[in-house]
């Protein structure tokens, strides 16, 4: 089955939060996806432009779920409680991961 960017990002998430940066690998995103490192250097040019993909679509998402979520959501109690289930439901450890990284 081919995999896309987004493949690749969904896995570097998991393997931040399983092992920090220093599981941030090519041969570990490619093991975990079970590809070739062609593969992987058929979608980006190297490890830099994988982290810049990387850092840009979890910004994007992130940003762009609490948006979608809390204009679902008209009161500000409403909010407020949106706001503390989605905090809940964080991928902690991939998150703080990907947070210490990107520094």
């Amino acid at each position: 089955m081919p995999q896309g960017k987004d493949d690749y990002c969904l896995v570097a998430l998991d393997l931040l939060a399983e092992g920090g940066v220093d599981s941030l690998t090519i041969a570990n995103l490619c093991s975990r996806l079970g590809v070739t490192t062609g593969s992987f250097y058929s979608h980006f040019d190297g490890i830099g432009d994988f982290h810049r993909s990387l850092l840009v679509q979890w910004e994007e998402g992130r940003v762009s779920q609490l948006q979608q979520e809390l204009e679902s959501v008209t009161g500000p109690l409403e909010r407020i409680d949106l706001l503390k289930r989605m905090a809940l439901a964080l991928d902690h450890e991939a998150e703080s991961a990907i947070r210490a990284w990107a520094r």
